[in-house]
């Protein structure tokens, strides 16, 4: 299942010059998740508990 976890918002677009006209979620997967865990414990294990939101 895929997880909402952030947004790519107005700043980053306009900073990035992206051809978006407004924000875009971030979601990421299961199949990602078990990558970091698998390959990337340590960051995994650094960034799983910040305060990233986490919407289904």
């Amino acid at each position: 299942m895929n997880k909402r976890i952030g947004k790519v918002n107005n700043k980053v677009i306009k900073l990035l010059n992206l051809n978006y006209k407004s924000e875009i979620p971030i979601y990421i997967g299961d199949n990602n998740i078990e990558h970091m865990k698998n390959k990337h414990l340590n960051d995994y294990n650094k960034y799983r508990n910040t305060n990233i939101r986490h919407n289904k």
